[in-house]
């Protein structure tokens, strides 16, 4: 079962995004916004090696590390045009004033086009983490 789903908009793209814990939450929001910008399945049989790209991140608020996080993979997969397919957190840490992650985008470098939409930004408004019985989720709206 997919950590994401797609939610009604008016004018935007809006996805939930489920995790176990809040590292699977960010790496299926980051799933979410990249299946939605690409052709995974195609990117995915491309026969190139995966490489990656290391993401760091840090805030005083969960919410806003997830934002800057959708952001960075977002500015990562225009400005270098990279075919990403997946976004893993290596490390999340909390201190009394500072969450700060440090996670992996991995792309195939091989120059076929497999852009499906194109993603302008990630918009903070209405994020908000909710933990209900031991899982986590929070809601995302990107502008397309």
């Amino acid at each position: 079962m997919k950590g994401f789903r797609y939610v009604n908009h008016t004018a935007d793209m809006a996805f939930v995004a489920n995790g176990k814990s809040v590292e699977e939450c960010i790496e299926n929001a980051c799933s979410a916004m990249l299946n939605a910008m690409l052709d995974l399945p195609k990117i995915k049989g491309i026969k190139a090696p995966a490489k990656s790209i290391v993401i760091n991140e840090s805030s005083d608020r969960i919410e806003y590390l997830i934002w800057f996080t959708l952001e960075h993979v977002l500015e990562e997969v225009d400005e270098k045009a990279l075919n990403a397919f997946e976004f893993r957190v290596d490390r999340l840490v909390e201190g009394k004033s500072k969450i700060s992650l440090r996670g992996r985008l991995y792309y195939k470098d091989e120059k076929k086009d497999c852009r499906l939409l194109s993603i302008k930004a990630v918009t903070p408004h209405g994020m908000k983490m909710v933990r209900k019985a031991g899982r986590f989720s929070i809601k995302v709206t990107v502008d397309i």
